[in-house]
């Protein structure tokens, strides 16, 4: 008889597999969003007014709050997505700022980490669970 086609980790390599392929889903639609949101946004120039704490698992992360002016002159408040533990703005400073014309509340702080970050997560993850997904199934990994 032949060698068995699935080694002993196939379960756990499927399992990756599927975790990767979500993830992967993931980083496709926010890429896909992001590229939507740059396509119809104006730029501006924000005022950091002030940080909210995010407790999470002992940790504090400070979401900036900014506060800018629409073309129009409208001023909108809103709150980055990307928080950290030190962030290098303070209250008071000026950052550039995104925002949909159309919809604007809909903004971010105009820079990489903030407009790709999640989508970098997410296919940064994809990447890692397929490697694993693959090592699992060809046997490099002993379960």
């Amino acid at each position: 008889m032949g060698e068995a086609l699935l080694t002993p980790g196939a379960g756990v390599g499927f399992v990756f597999l599927g975790v990767s392929a979500l993830l992967g889903a993931a980083a496709a639609r926010e890429i896909r969003r992001r590229r939507a949101f740059l396509a119809v946004s104006a730029k501006a120039v924000g005022e950091i007014i002030g940080f909210r704490e995010q407790h999470d698992r002992g940790d504090v992360y400070l979401h900036p709050r900014i506060r800018f002016r629409t073309a129009a002159g409208h001023p909108i408040e809103f709150e980055s997505q990307v928080g950290s533990e030190r962030p290098s703005d303070q209250i008071g400073d000026a950052v550039p700022v995104r925002y949909r014309a159309d919809a604007p509340n809909e903004a971010e702080i105009d820079r990489w980490l903030a407009l790709w970050g999640t989508a970098l997560f997410a296919g940064g993850g994809a990447m890692l669970t397929a490697g694993i997904a693959a090592a699992a199934l060809i046997g490099w990994i002993p379960l």
